[in-house]
Order: C-alpha cells, then sequence, then structure tokens
C-alpha cells in the first residue's frame, strides 16, 4: 500500500480506511473500466452519462462535476488534465484494466503529501510489469450495441534487467439507442483508442500513454447533437537511487497535454457551436527519503510544476447563414511551486504516529495572482493486539480553484478539515473495518450560491472473508450525510450505499462464478427533490485454461434488466439519466507461449 503515504506499508498500518482491488478481482469479476473498479469499492459511487464517468464518495458526487476532489495517480503521476481537472475513468482513460495490478484506495485529505486535487483521498493505479506476460498477451472482447474491443499486449524482462511492457487497444460501440420502453433519450457512438508504454532498467523508469475517445451523441430532449473528441497524453521518467548511509532519493519528470474539441447542433435554433480546450503542463518532483534514525522514517519532498498553456474557445454561428454572433478566447498559465514531508514515528511497538504536511505556492499568472496553502496531518495507529488496530487521523486540505470555474477574479483556495477514526481487525481468513468521520468544507467560492460551509457525516463498514479454493464474500456499507450551512442536502449523494461481492470456483478455475449487487440509497437530484435508490447485480463467468493459453469471460450486467437513472445535466426536463438495461459481453483472450 503507498497512497496513503510515500513509505511502502501493509494495508493495516496505513493512516486511513484502505480499501484494494487486486489484478485476479479485476479479472474474475471481469472489470473493464477504471470506473467499474472503482464502483466496486466501499463508499464509492459512479454517475454516468452518454460522454463521461464521474466519481463520488465521501459526501460529493455533484453531476456533470469534474473530480478535483480526490485524486487518481497512475504509478504516482497525477493523471487529470489541467483545464477541468477531469479524471476520465472509462473509455476515455488512459489504461486498459489488463494492465492493472491493483487499485488502492486511501480516503482522507492526501493534499497533506500529495497537493492540490487530493482533497478527500487518493487513488493509485499500480501498473503490471513487463515480467508479467513474458510475451504477447492477446483480448478480443463483442458485446452489446455492437460493441468490439481488442488489446494486444507485450511484455518482457531480458537478462540484463531491461524490463518492457507496450499495450495498444481499440474499442467501438453505436451506443444506447433504445430503453426498456423503447424512448430513447441520448446515443453515443463510440470510437476510443489507447497505447500505454513503460520500461525500468536499473534505477530508471519510463511510462508514456495516450488516449483519444471520440464521440457522437444525441440529446432529443434537450435538442441538441454533439460530437466530441478528447485526448490525453503523459510521459513520465523516473530515477530510484540508493545514496548509501540510509538515504534514497526518487524523482521524476514529467510532461502531459490534453485536448477537447465538441461541435454541437441545435436544429430548432439553427445553431452551430464549436468549442475547443488545450491544456499543457511539465514539471518535476523529487522526494529524500533517510531511514537511519532509530524509530523515524523520514521523507521531504518538493515539487515545480508549469501549467504552461490552458486556453478555451468557442464560436457559435448561425447554421443556415454562416454568420458568426459569438466568440470567446481564454488564455491561461500558471505555477505552483511545492515543498512536503513527513515522519512515520515508532513510539512503541503498540503505537505508531505520522506527522505530515505540504506547502503549495499557485500562482494565476493570467490573473496576476498567488494564493499559498499549508495542509497539515497527524495520524496515530495502535495495536493492542497483532490482529486489532485503531487509526485516529486529523488533517487538513486545500482545493485551489480549476481555471474553468474562474471568470473575472480567482477565489481563495477551498479547505477541507476531516476527522476519522478505523477499528481493523484482520486475520489469515478475514478482514473487519469500520469507519467514522466527519468533513468540514469551507472558503467555498463564489459560485456556490451563497454557501459558505457544507458538513459531512460518514460511518462504513466492510467485512471479507476467503476460503479455500479462492471462495471470498467482501461486504460493504457506507452512511454519508452532507448538508451546507443554510441546510440543504448536496446533489446527487446517496446517504446508503451498500455492496456485495462473492466469487467461488465451480470446476476448479476451468469455471469460475462472480456475483456483485450495488445498493445506491435515496439521494437529492438537481431540485432537491428525492429520488429512489435501485440495486444492480452483475454476474460474470470466466474460465481458465478451457484450452491452452486461453481464457474466456461472459459478463452480464444489470443482470435483473432494472430501470434507474443517474442524476445529470443532459436527462430529461426532471435532470434525470436513463441507463443501459441488461448487457451482455463475451471476451476470448490468449496468451502466445
Amino acid at each position: 500500500m503507498i497512497s496513503a503515504t510515500h513509505f511502502a506499508q501493509q494495508m493495516v498500518d496505513a493512516p486511513s480506511a484502505v480499501s484494494v482491488v487486486t489484478a485476479e478481482e479485476i479479472r474474475r469479476f471481469g472489470y473493464r473500466t477504471i470506473a467499474e473498479i472503482l464502483d466496486s469499492m466501499r463508499g464509492i459511487h459512479i454517475t454516468r452519462d452518454r460522454d463521461y464517468s464521474y466519481l463520488g464518495g465521501r459526501g460529493y458526487g455533484a453531476p456533470g462535476e469534474y473530480a478535483g476532489r480526490i485524486m487518481i495517480l497512475i504509478d504516482g503521476y497525477s493523471a487529470a488534465d489541467n483545464y477541468y481537472n477531469q479524471i476520465f475513468i472509462a473509455e476515455d482513460g488512459y489504461l486498459d484494466t489488463a494492465l492493472i495490478e491493483r487499485v488502492e484506495y486511501a480516503p482522507g485529505p492526501g493534499s497533506a503529501i500529495y497537493g492540490n486535487n487530493a482533497f478527500l483521498g487518493v487513488i493509485n493505479i499500480v501498473t503490471r510489469k513487463g515480467r508479467d506476460f513474458e510475451g504477447f498477451d492477446t483480448e478480443l472482447t463483442v458485446g452489446s450495441h455492437n460493441e468490439r474491443e481488442g488489446r494486444v499486449t507485450w511484455g518482457n524482462r531480458f537478462a540484463n534487467g531491461t524490463e518492457w511492457l507496450i499495450s495498444a487497444s481499440r474499442i467501438t460501440s453505436d451506443g444506447v439507442r433504445h430503453y426498456h420502453d423503447g424512448e430513447t433519450i441520448a446515443n453515443a457512438d463510440l470510437l476510443g483508442e489507447r497505447l500505454f508504454l513503460k520500461g525500468n532498467y536499473r534505477g530508471w523508469s519510463l511510462e508514456a500513454a495516450t488516449a483519444d475517445k471520440w464521440r457522437n451523441s444525441a440529446y432529443p430532449a434537450l435538442d441538441i447533437e454533439y460530437r466530441s473528441r478528447d485526448r490525453n497524453r503523459f510521459v513520465n521518467l523516473g530515477y530510484d537511487a540508493d545514496l548509501g548511509l540510509n538515504w534514497r532519493t526518487a524523482t521524476r519528470l514529467y510532461y502531459g497535454d490534453f485536448l477537447f474539441n465538441g461541435k454541437g447542433q441545435i436544429p430548432s435554433h439553427d445553431i452551430l457551436e464549436n468549442a475547443w480546450t488545450n491544456g499543457r503542463w511539465y514539471g518535476v518532483d523529487s522526494k529524500l527519503i533517510y531511514l537511519g534514525h532509530e524509530g523515524h522514517q523520514l521523507l521531504f519532498g518538493s515539487e515545480y510544476r508549469v501549467d504552461d498553456q490552458q486556453d478555451f474557445h468557442s464560436r457559435a454561428y448561425t447554421a443556415s447563414s454562416g454568420e458568426l454572433w459569438h466568440m470567446r478566447d481564454a488564455l491561461h498559465n500558471g505555477d505552483t511551486f511545492s515543498l512536503y514531508g513527513e515522519d512515520r514515528i515508532a513510539l512503541s511497538p503498540a503505537l505508531s504516529a505520522s506527522i505530515g504536511g505540504r506547502y503549495d505556492r499557485r500562482r494565476y499568472r493570467s490573473f496576476d495572482t498567488t494564493y499559498d496553502a499549508f495542509n497539515p496531518r497527524l495520524a496515530l495507529n495502535y495495536s493492542p493486539w497483532h490482529d486489532l488496530t485503531f487509526k485516529l487521523s486529523h488533517g487538513q486540505a486545500s482545493r485551489f480553484i480549476p481555471i474553468h470555474e474562474v471568470w473575472n477574479e480567482v477565489d481563495q483556495p477551498s479547505r477541507v478539515r476531516t476527522t476519522e477514526l478505523v477499528a481493523e481487525h484482520t486475520t489469515d481468513n478475514r478482514r473487519l473495518l469500520a469507519s467514522l468521520y466527519r468533513y468540514r468544507v469551507d472558503r467555498l467560492p463564489e459560485n456556490f450560491f451563497g454557501v459558505e460551509s457544507q458538513t459531512i457525516r460518514g460511518a462504513e463498514l466492510e467485512s471479507e472473508w476467503q476460503w479455500p479454493g479462492a471462495r471470498t464474500l467482501r461486504l460493504s456499507y457506507a452512511w454519508q450525510h452532507a448538508e451546507d450551512d443554510q441546510g440543504w442536502e448536496m446533489p446527487n449523494v446517496p446517504r446508503h450505499i451498500g455492496k456485495l461481492q462473492v466469487t467461488t470456483p465451480l470446476l476448479g478455475e476451468r469455471l469460475r462464478a462472480s456475483l456483485a449487487l450495488r445498493y445506491i440509497g435515496e439521494r437529492q437530484d438537481l431540485w432537491n427533490e428525492p429520488l429512489s435508490g435501485y440495486t444492480l447485480t452483475d454476474l460474470t463467468l470466466t474460465s481458465s485454461e478451457p484450452m491452452p493459453g486461453m481464457t474466456l469471460t461472459l459478463g452480464v450486467r444489470n443482470l435483473f434488466d432494472t430501470r434507474y437513472r443517474h442524476v445529470s445535466f443532459f436527462g430529461d426536463e426532471d435532470g434525470l439519466l436513463p441507463q443501459d438495461g441488461r448487457t451482455v459481453w463475451l471476451r476470448l483472450g490468449y496468451r502466445f507461449p
């Protein structure tokens, strides 16, 4: 577990209520996107429209809100774009799930170490290595809505220690045309392409990725036809060195860019619109770790990031005549300098503490505005017995206003102060976890309609059992209540979230069945009206080695064809967008010897 702190440590030692999904679970439950993986985790819920998937949890989940509150890292690299702070977790994400070793979710004020965007937590995606493939690995998937997906991956480790992995994939889909009653609310033709490269040699590492997605969407309720493209790319070069005398250093240089282009048409108003966004950023992050002081693990770090380009352009035309009647151009840039540190202290064999903090200085060059933020965190771990641990943490995190939310002037960074108590009992075949937390969010920007603060309270329970034959049962329940200082509940925040995952072999590993249930409870829509809850059931059948080198997976999503709707700005007159009924897909994999 490396997300909750920068030190490698066991999950039970991390100072938060950590969740982990492994590569084996990804395979058994047939998770095809990062969104599906996160949707299986305790307390998280995913909202989808026909273009994107949005991450909600710990009292947040407003529809159409581009993350910026839970950070997603890919092997330590922050994967959000620099204009919307959006994280791409569906077909538009950087990674095929077959490339993922594990996904770690550490809720809490991650800004104390990771800085902006780690407002309510950190998700770290650890990718697999070339040695995990040792040759070519391919997959072909077909499914509902004429969906077709193909992936080819090559990886290997050579005698001199050099290790490489390269993977390319392509997905197409005709999108959803009809719902249960035949009514068409929206559709989305999809074309997505991805390329991922990873290499390691001694202390050097290199990762590069590109993800390109095109969509054609229609929203009859809003009389809109829309075509869009999202392209994301990054390069991450790292070097780790052992300096001797218990000193280690880790440095990485990174570069990323983002392109969005959207073209919309409103036939009833004779309007054509074109909008595009360009983002580009680069930086350096360096850490110095000292393990020579008995009872301490010390980390010092600094980061300098340049947001070199944060541009937005829009044009509106009269469709029949081509006359330009509206245009807007906004050209921005900025930079951020950061210092951070952490000390993990062994106070006794049963008691340890983690003390950390981060200072960020964010400059919005185009507005000639600079803000500072310091975010501390303190955590205590107490283990009276080897299988029982109590964790108490208190911290603060800040969120600098993303450039797409800035109009005339820059608001001060938002702030959250958190307190959480966790109890965890772990044995060889069982894990029980309970968590209580309280968040206080303030210094909200002006566009929150006069709201000055928000209070979030929650409780989470999780239990997991494992039996011989890789039989596993996991149950989780989360209660959350989020309201502002005017007494209004925050939209699209379910009061109750319940999840169950069970997997069992039927014929050894030649046939395995995995069942997943998700209950999303009552929540408020855009008009502050209650929206009833729903339960979804997914079934996955996997077969390993039906023939040498082959795998076969059958997935049935929404097994009982449940009718449900997500809160969405692109929905009907009630702001609700019907979701998919039952869908089926089949995947064939083959690894060349």
